[in-house]
């Protein structure tokens, strides 16, 4: 989407980082900050119902569910939540308890009154969902928000005061008439409706509340979290509230826990989520452990961390992680100016400074950098005299933004000619300077990376906690001059006396700093032939040639994304042919095995209908490469034929990270084969894992646009490996091959049993390629999630279903037990049902 180009929603695309937040508390319970991805899920019980209530929150907090959500559909309902919450705490659990919030503001301030949480839908909070088609003016708009403040604002007074969190949580299905007339049934009329409500609590100073983007489809899901992220990042540095996360409606089974792993694991990986639910249409207990699998890779215990294989060997935070913790607070912004330049001062920052010989400038060079620089002066002056510091930030910064560009424009090209004596092309002279500049790396300074030219230095460096800028580059000049005035038995001047430095702005900046010292000895022109020293602490912990900064870069010039973020487009490549199967292009996304796996099922490959292996990895001529092997991706983009290619086998990257670096590499004409995991499984183990790790991964990059084939590897057993490798693809939209569900998880205002219906239409429709079907227990979410649908099966009242084409209801209180016989009418009706078939498929 063009209009989000310039947005970002992930500091590093090539290497995890999770998303810094505010903490929020749930009772005892914090979300965010520096405590871990808390799993959360929902009782199904009525919530009149206090027994029934309690001894689900109970099991599902043995389980290991360290929030539970209760439906609380009426101010009746609400009521009895202060027996519910007396009850569970009088058993001596803690658990944070929510409440769960649809339509009826007096609802919500009932139920405030008595848990620690209040979820809210943006969609239908204090809105009746007529699904009219209305142009708003924006004067129109403005009256539908005020109404909506009247509505909204006493419940966040009341959570202010009372202590309680809540959860902005927008749902794809159920956006209002006012956001679907402006923004459709789209991930920004998401956004749009969570923050409309979000800014209604910020005008309040109400800010202890999390927000959600749920959506059945995984794609909606995740460009909605994504674009949410990047609109609060845009918004400013104090709009970092947590994020919960999850797919709803997901389903059961297998189908279920896929789609979960697609839209929660894609978001977890890119660091976004503090919370997350597994929404299964199966006892909740059942939810606990997927969730826990899900995000026990990327929990954070006791700091800011990653993945354990991402970091073998480091023993400072990893190149990102740096990265991703540059926030310089402007709020104790310091401002000095010394003899000739301006010195910015911010406690905790990360500057990039450059320190030069005596003679590294000529003085006609010198005078028109003193002459332009007193001219920016004198208007930063001017703007601070005007507005006072704080207030006039916003003309300042671009001010000292020109500055740096007069440094870059006019200061740094006359560097590389090398004028003057060039002492430090010495040998001796520069590693003198090197030793230096390392000796007190971390203990009073921690050095990123630095470079020693032959006529100045620079260097990327965070002073430590007591410790200043001017103190650290002063120790470095007084030391450094003495000893290469002795080693070259001159007297004398030996450094400028002023210093430039940059205060580094954010994650981006800190990369382009880094990189831009490390590359700098070749911007010399060639000129001067001596070796140059640099390095960063990535290459002096971990020997890496190249910095990790190759490997670890985001999307820069050199490492365009392939894939468009905040939209789903897949990647374009050229079609091949292999096995006699066409490839790339729009074609299907193929399915791979090996040979051995083949083997064992080649006798009854003609009867395993839609799940059988299509290509022979050995026979298939893919060609594996390291993405971080430039080398051998120039030669595959230098041939003139397109070229299968794949991650080969055994790095130490993360797979997501590891065939993201592939497509932004390689030519978009080579289609890519995905892999679930680069270390194959010799025997079976866990088959739950291997099926949330191949949906975590395959299903990520898919929805990414990324992948033309995919080839299971973490699962040995043959079959069970092709019907994952498929059921991943249906999940991600990528092959439908088979009736698709969308099922709601049951709550307290279901109106029948979920699990028993669902498996009979599943029974009834489960061999209908291609079909959508909704099943729905209420209708909260029922006629929104039915865009995503062709057909809903919905509880309109006790016993009664009301039967859905697309989200209009078309077939009303049909008695529940006609209720799936009228559905396969109103499919036939339509033109969609055929009959199943009478052989059935060899088991997979």
């Amino acid at each position: 989407m063009s209009e989000h180009s310039l947005l970002h929603y992930c500091p590093d695309l090539l290497s995890y980082t999770r998303r810094r937040t505010r903490e929020v508390l749930v009772g005892n319970v914090g979300i965010g900050g520096d405590h871990p991805i808390r799993v959360q899920s929902m009782i199904t019980a009525d919530t009149r119902d206090t027994l029934a209530c309690v001894k689900e929150v109970l099991e599902l907090a043995d389980a290991g569910c360290e929030i539970v959500r209760i439906t609380a559909q009426t101010k009746v309902y609400a009521a009895n939540l202060e027996n519910i919450a007396r009850e569970v705490r009088a058993a001596g659990c803690e658990v944070p308890l929510v409440a769960d919030i649809h339509f009826k503001p007096d609802a919500a301030l009932e139920a405030a009154k008595w848990v620690e949480k209040v979820r809210v839908n943006p969609g239908n909070y204090a809105d009746k969902k007529k699904f009219e088609i209305r142009e708003y003016t924006d004067a129109q708009y403005e009256e539908e928000l005020e109404r909506i403040r009247e509505q909204f604002a006493p419940l966040v007074e009341m959570c202010k005061d009372l202590g309680r969190a809540m959860r902005i949580g927008t749902n794809h299905g159920s956006l209002s008439d006012r956001i679907m007339n402006r923004y459709g049934d789209t991930p920004l009329g998401m956004v749009e409706s969570a923050l409309e409500f979000a800014r209604i609590a910020r005008d309040l100073d109400y800010h202890n509340f999390v927000f959600s983007m749920k959506a059945s489809n995984p794609k909606v899901m995740i460009e909605a979290y994504r674009l949410l992220v990047a609109r609060l990042s845009e918004e400013g540095d104090d709009w970092n509230y947590p994020m919960h996360v999850g797919v709803t409606e997901a389903g059961d089974g297998e189908d279920g826990r896929i789609k979960s792993a697609i839209g929660i694991g894609s978001l977890l990986a890119d660091g976004i989520g503090d919370t997350v639910r597994v929404s299964l249409t199966e006892d909740p207990v059942f939810e606990i452990p997927v969730a826990r699998a899900l995000a026990e890779p990327f929990q954070n215990k006791g700091g800011w961390s990653v993945p354990l294989q991402s970091v073998q060997g480091a023993s400072r935070p990893s190149f990102n992680q740096t990265a991703a913790s540059i926030r310089p607070n402007w709020e104790h912004l310091e401002r000095g100016t010394s003899t000739n330049l301006p010195h910015w001062r911010i406690p905790g920052a990360t500057y990039t400074v450059t320190f030069r010989l005596d003679d590294a400038l000529p003085d006609t060079v010198m005078t028109e950098h003193r002459d332009r620089r007193l001219m920016l002066l004198k208007r930063i002056e001017k703007a601070i005299a005007a507005a006072g510091s704080r207030n006039a930030l916003g003309e300042i910064l671009p001010l000292r933004e020109e500055i740096r560009e007069l440094q870059e424009s006019l200061i740094e090209p006359t560097l590389h000619e090398n004028h003057g004596e060039c002492h430090l092309a010495n040998p001796e002279v520069a590693e003198l300077v090197e030793k230096a500049l390392r000796h007190f790396d971390g203990s009073r300074y921690t050095l990123h990376a630095w470079s020693v030219m032959p006529n100045h230095v620079h260097a990327v460096v965070t002073p430590a906690e007591g410790f200043d800028l001017a103190g650290v580059t002063h120790s470095w000049k007084s030391f450094t001059a003495k000893e290469a005035n002795r080693l070259l038995g001159r007297t004398g001047p030996f450094w400028q006396e002023e210093s430039y430095d940059h205060i580094v702005r954010d994650a981006d900046d800190f990369r382009n700093q880094v990189r831009y010292v490390l590359r700098n000895p070749g911007e010399d022109g060639g000129k001067w032939t001596g070796s140059p020293y640099g390095a960063s602490w990535d290459e002096v912990e971990a020997g890496r040639s190249d910095h990790g900064l190759e490997r670890d870069a985001p999307a820069t010039p050199q490492l365009t994304p392939s894939y468009a973020p905040f939209s789903y487009e897949r990647r374009k490549t050229e079609v091949m042919e292999i096995e006699g199967h066409e490839l790339g292009g729009e074609h299907e996304i193929r399915v791979f095995t090996s040979q051995e796996k083949w083997n064992a099922v080649a006798h009854k490959i003609a009867k395993m209908g839609d799940y059988k292996p299509e290509i022979v990895i050995e026979r298939s001529g893919v060609v594996s490469v390291d993405p971080r092997d430039e080398a051998a991706i120039s030669a595959i983009n230098a041939g003139t034929e397109a070229r299968l290619v794949t991650v080969a086998d055994g790095l130490d990257l993360e797979v997501v990270h590891a065939f993201r670096m592939l497509a932004f590499r390689l030519d978009a004409r080579h289609p890519i084969l995905l892999k679930d995991t680069l270390v194959p499984a010799a025997e079976s183990g866990d088959f739950v894992e291997a099926l949330l790790a191949a949906a975590g991964n395959i299903g990520s990059l898919l929805c990414d646009g990324i992948g033309d084939a995919v080839i299971i590897q973490g699962e040995p057993a043959p079959g069970q490996s092709l019907r994952l490798s498929y059921n991943v693809l249906q999940a991600a939209g990528a092959r439908i091959f088979k009736t698709d569900y969308v099922a709601c998880p049951s709550c307290g205002r279901t109106l029948f049993n979920l699990q028993t219906t669902t498996q009979k239409i599943r029974a009834a429709t489960g061999h209908l390629k291609g079909v959508r079907i909704a099943v729905m227990g209420c209708i909260v979410n029922g006629p929104g999630e039915m865009a995503d649908a062709d057909f809903g099966y919905v509880g309109g009242a006790p016993g009664k279903i009301n039967l859905y084409v697309g989200k209009q209801a078309v077939k009303f209180n049909i008695p529940e037990a006609e209720a799936v016989d009228r559905l396969i009418d109103l499919i036939r009706e339509h033109g969609k049902w055929i009959d199943a078939p009478t052989e059935e498929p060899a088991e997979v």
